[in-house]
């Protein structure tokens, strides 16, 4: 399972650090493995390289557990629904957008992977 957050906005670069350290000092994450990337623009966009938090786990609660620090950053920063912070998961070769979801949104989607039986 993969977890994506980038920048949609070169001037929320800010965001993606304060996001970075967020979840690398959350105990809730130690079976998780944290990669900060930095990008490219896509094609055609003028502005320069940004900022990426990538992180992967196979366990689902540790996945879950993933998914609230990102509800909880979001609401610390202020970010009702991740506003200029593009989040997407993958798992088992799909890919969902998780920035226009809200918080209950994202907790039932823990929810439902935590009730899956993915093996821990």
């Amino acid at each position: 399972m993969k977890f994506d957050a980038s920048i949609d906005d070169t001037e929320c670069g800010q965001d993606i650090s304060s996001l970075w350290c967020w979840v690398i000092e959350d105990p809730d994450l130690r079976n998780v493995s944290f990669e900060r990337e930095t990008r490219a623009p896509e094609a055609g966009h003028m502005s320069g390289s940004f900022d990426a938090v990538v992180a992967i786990t196979s366990q689902a609660i540790a996945f879950g557990n993933l998914l609230l620090a990102y509800v909880t950053w979001r609401a610390a920063a202020g970010r009702s629904r991740g506003n200029g912070v593009t989040v997407s998961i993958e798992m088992d070769g799909r890919t969902v957008e998780l920035s226009g979801l809200s918080d209950e949104q994202i907790r039932n989607l823990v929810s439902s992977l935590q009730g899956r039986g993915c093996a821990e």
